[in-house]
C-alpha cells in the first residue's frame, strides 16, 4: 500500500481514489488496516516523526475503508474474461489475495475451504475485538464481488491435489 498517495488523495477530498490506492495491492485492506503494526513500520518510519508526531497511517487507512463500506464503493474490478481457471486451496489471506489478484487479471478462480467460512486466521485466529468479522467478511465481499466462487465445507485432501492440476490451469495452495 502506498500511504502517501493514499493520503495525498485524501488530503484533496477523493476518497474513491484513496480506496483505489489501498486496494490496489492489498485486497484485505480493511483486515490490514486493523491489525498491522503500523506504529512499528510505517509509522515509525515516517519523516514526520523527526519533526513532531508520526502520520496516524492506520487510523488514515481504517477511515478510508468504513468510508468505502458505508459508500458502498466497489474500487476493484475483474478484468477481461479469460478461459484460464485456477483453484485456491484454503481461503486464508493467502489464498484471498491469490483469488483476488488472479480475478483481477480476469481469471476464472474457485476457492476450496474446509471451514464454514472464508478467512482463516483472520475469521479463527484473531480476537474479534481486535478484528470484527464484519470487516473480514466485507473484504471477502469484495473478493466475491469479482466473480470468485467459494466453496465452503470441501477439505482438499493431499491425494486429491493431482486431480485438481487436471482440471484447472493453475493451483495455489495457501495452506
Amino acid at each position: 500500500t502506498d500511504p502517501g498517495k493514499f493520503i495525498r488523495s485524501l488530503r484533496f477530498h477523493n476518497i474513491q481514489g484513496a480506496a483505489e490506492t489501498i486496494r490496489e495491492n492489498n485486497p484485505l485492506g480493511g483486515c490490514c488496516a486493523l491489525v498491522c503494526p503500523y506504529d512499528k513500520l510505517c509509522e515509525g518510519a515516517c519523516s514526520r516523526t523527526g519533526i513532531d508526531e508520526p502520520i496516524q497511517i492506520g487510523r488514515l487507512q481504517s477511515f478510508l475503508v468504513e468510508q468505502e463500506k458505508a459508500l458502498g464503493m466497489r474500487v476493484m474490478q475483474p478484468g477481461p474474461a479469460r478461459r484460464e481457471q485456477a483453484a485456491c486451496i484454503g481461503a486464508g489471506p493467502a489464498s484471498l489475495a491469490c483469488a483476488a489478484l488472479l480475478a483481477k487479471a480476469g481469471c476464472q478462480v474457485t476457492v476450496f475451504e474446509a471451514q464454514a467460512r472464508a478467512g482463516g486466521v483472520l475469521s479463527y485466529g484473531i480476537n474479534p475485538t481486535r478484528l470484527p468479522q464484519d470487516m473480514v467478511d466485507f473484504d471477502i465481499s469484495l473478493i466475491e464481488a469479482l466473480g470468485v466462487r467459494f466453496e465452503y465445507n470441501t477439505h482438499i485432501q493431499a491425494t486429491e491435489v493431482d486431480a485438481l492440476c487436471a482440471k484447472y490451469d493453475a493451483v495455489f495452495a495457501g495452506v
